[in-house]
């Protein structure tokens, strides 16, 4: 891919601010680690270079702890879902038996958890953000540091999405699996 001078200028040009502030605040510490605190400089040169390091190291990480999260996240809702249908497969099969269409019984089993999802997302999201809100500050009492934890609206709308997209892909992925049920599984002895 080729770029432009223009468009290479623009990328770099707004990384700007943020790589200034970086120098000086790392310029700060240098001057305050050394000749405030009298620390050696090739022992602070060493701090910033492990810091460095660790950075490099942790930020990717980070993002392997939400992704996985995530996935964690969908796939216990699919298998939760998914035994639900296994356990009701004679009652499924039982139903068409009775001459209910296969459409009635996927709204019956997979479109009335949409309801549980949704109100239920609607109410643990900001009710685990407030119960975290609670527990930061007894977490991080002995550490003179303060952050911005506040969520905006968009946030937690984005959230909510996801967890409604992810609902919705999994029962397009279980829909199948209730079309699957057989007559022959209402013959099949009740445990």
């Amino acid at each position: 891919m080729n770029l432009t001078k223009k468009e290479k200028f623009s990328f770099g040009f707004g990384a700007l601010g943020k790589d200034a502030i970086c120098c000086f605040v790392g310029n700060f510490l240098m001057f305050y680690f050394t000749d405030v605190l009298f620390l050696a400089p090739a022992f602070v040169g060493t701090l910033f270079f492990v810091a460095r390091i660790w950075d490099a190291i942790n930020d990717p990480m980070m993002g392997m702890i939400v992704g996985l999260s995530v996935i964690i996240f969908a796939i216990v809702m699919y298998l939760m879902i998914k035994v639900m249908i296994d356990r009701s497969a004679q009652n499924i099969a039982l139903m068409q038996v009775f001459g209910d269409r296969k459409k009635e019984i996927k709204k019956l089993y997979l479109d009335g958890n949409f309801y549980m999802i949704a109100v239920g997302a609607l109410i643990s999201v900001p009710l685990s953000k407030k119960l975290m809100d609670a527990m930061y500050p007894v977490m991080v009492s002995n550490i003179a540091c303060s952050m911005n934890l506040s969520f905006t609206w968009q946030l937690y709308a984005l959230v909510y999405v996801g967890i409604v997209i992810t609902y919705l892909i999994i029962n397009k992925l279980l829909v199948r699996k209730i079309y699957k049920v057989g007559l022959s599984d209402a013959l099949k002895n009740r445990e």
